[in-house]
């Protein structure tokens, strides 16, 4: 695979890590639970961090770090189903918003691991990053069965 080629797809990994990063914030916003507050505010910051990641490896491959619209209009918004929840303002809803956010995360994940080449620095970074959000999955079902019998 092309260096050319595994810049397209690390920048449009940052596109959806920002916007999940975005997504997160507002939820942290609109939750009252601590412990859910905490944990979107978590995953915000972690996605902060896989952004500035696939940033210095999309450097170290000689390419440009897509800005400003170019990324914007990438975004999916996959989060804005986001603002129903939170108009709602019921946690169960923002949680299930959350959740599916983050499957779609986790399929574009995958999908940029099948087009890497697994000896190369991003697959190792991206697989990394993939595994996090599979977790950040696992302990969202947890959180919304144990919701679900607080209520």
């Amino acid at each position: 695979m092309n260096n050319e080629s595994q810049i397209d797809i690390l920048n449009d990994l940052i596109a959806k890590n920002y916007d999940a990063e975005y997504g997160f914030k507002e939820a942290a916003e609109d939750v009252e639970s601590p412990s859910l507050k905490a944990s979107f505010l978590e995953y915000s910051n972690q996605r902060n961090q896989f952004g500035h990641e696939l940033k210095a490896i999309i450097k170290g491959l000689g390419g440009e770090v897509e800005k400003g619209d170019t990324i914007a209009s990438k975004l999916h918004r996959t989060w804005m189903d986001l603002k129903s929840a939170i108009t709602s303002n019921e946690e169960k809803n923002i949680l299930e918003e959350v959740q599916r956010g983050e499957n779609n995360a986790l399929n574009h994940y995958e999908e940029a691991l099948k087009n890497l080449d697994i000896n190369s620095p991003a697959y190792q970074t991206v697989s990394r990053q993939c595994q996090s959000i599979r977790d950040s999955i696992s302990k969202a079902a947890v959180k919304e069965v144990v919701y679900d019998k607080a209520q």
